[in-house]
């Protein structure tokens, strides 16, 4: 999921001049003239008011695309009305753009910057500089409540609620088509339902916005990564995919993306590491990457050669530790095991996995005793794993006593 403020980059917003704005004046001897200057801007959709409880009255049943405020005099009675129409929960946001002298705006800005008020209409009206004015204004808060709501999106699918994250991309949508942070949130979602092949559909129309995106590429892979057959249409095109992708994997997290894109697929990351392997020799990360898929491939040896390439490469993870630790011992060299699961140990003191496999490589070392030490370890961390209770049982009933 991207940064949602990617979304406004591409936003082309146009004002619409039928739309509802009103125009609130309680300055009787300027009303009139100030009310013309406005209809001469060509807002066709302006509706004058002339008390602040009109405002309060309609707005529970209709909502404005702005409010004008004429400010006569009085910079308090604005932010004093402000107060009542943002603060109180009774009623929507709605941008608001006043209307008052140079003077005025030096004086007060401060105090009206706290609800969202940046920009002020100069008076005596101007039709281009008004114009201007409201078209900025309505851009800013409409830039805001995209933003806004594409935090929502992401907030909610992060808490798995899927259709309420879809709802609001929607929406983002709805306000701003043609975005691809919102297209590739909406992908997201039907593939976390597990609609592959309608992702693959929403992907071919998301590439016209940019068919050179990580990110899109990314979940075109795992989509079809993630289908139950392929067709060799799209065996290519996964190949094809995986070509660009490799190609794009500029820092390390990528090449992590891209493996876990391919976790239903591990056999096409591999072929891609046997025709790539300059490519992937240059960074430690996918030498690890690819050490997994050949683990989970059961390719041991293959999965020992680009572990160790990885290590010697500089990257120091828990995981790859691990990893080697599992390795080693499969190979029968369990001495040079237990370095590695030392090493995960000092990294990662409470992950209680990497205290169960170092207990069974002591194990095989033939020291009992510290490995029911390293398997108590393991329950301290977590009480209930079984296993790590069956390993002591055992090791205590078979171990003679002095």
């Amino acid at each position: 999921m991207n940064d949602v403020s990617a979304a406004s980059k591409v936003w082309k917003f146009e004002f619409d001049r039928k739309a509802p704005i009103w125009f609130l004046s309680e300055a009787q001897h300027t009303r009139e003239s100030t009310l013309r200057s406005l209809k001469d801007c060509g807002l066709e959709g302006l509706v004058s008011l002339t008390k602040r409880d009109e405002v309060f009255t309609r707005i529970l049943s209709e909502r404005p695309t702005l409010i004008l405020c004429d400010v006569d005099g009085s910079t308090e009675t604005l932010v004093e009305f402000l107060k009542d129409l943002r603060v109180s929960i009774k009623f929507p946001s709605v941008p608001l753009l006043p209307l008052m002298n140079q003077l005025q705006w030096k004086k007060h800005q401060m105090s009206l910057f706290p609800y969202g008020i940046q920009v002020f209409a100069e008076k005596p009206v101007n039709p281009q500089d008004t114009n201007d004015r409201i078209n900025k204004t309505l851009y800013n808060f409409q830039k805001s409540e995209l933003e806004r709501t594409l935090k929502g999106a992401k907030d909610a699918f992060s808490n798995a609620q899927f259709d309420q994250s879809q709802a609001l991309f929607l929406e983002a949508k709805r306000v701003s088509p043609g975005s691809l942070p919102t297209e590739i949130g909406l992908i997201n979602i039907q593939q976390k339902k597990g609609n592959f092949e309608e992702s693959e559909k929403m992907i071919a129309q998301a590439q016209k916005l940019d068919k050179d995106s990580f990110s899109l590429q990314l979940l075109g892979v795992k989509a079809l990564a993630n289908m139950r057959t392929l067709s060799s249409r799209s065996q290519a095109m996964l190949e094809e995919n995986l070509k660009n992708l490799i190609q794009l994997c500029h820092s390390e997290e990528r090449w992590t993306e891209l493996s876990e894109a391919l976790n239903a697929k591990s056999e096409y990351f591999i072929n891609s590491f046997e025709k790539n392997r300059s490519t992937f020799a240059k960074s430690p990360r996918a030498l690890f990457e690819v050490s997994k898929c050949y683990f989970a491939l059961k390719k041991e040896g293959n999965a020992l050669l680009c572990a160790e390439e990885a290590l010697n490469g500089g990257l120091q993870k828990v995981e790859l530790y691990n990893l080697l630790g599992v390795l080693l011992r499969r190979s029968s060299q369990p001495q040079k095991a237990l370095v590695h699961y030392d090493n995960a140990a000092n990294l990662a003191p409470l992950d209680h996995r990497i205290h169960y496999n170092r207990g069974l490589n002591l194990e095989e070392l033939g020291q009992q005793i510290r490995a029911i030490e390293s398997y108590q370890s393991c329950l301290n961390i977590k009480p209930d794993f079984i296993k790590a209770q069956e390993r002591i049982d055992h090791l205590k009933k078979s171990t003679p006593k002095r």
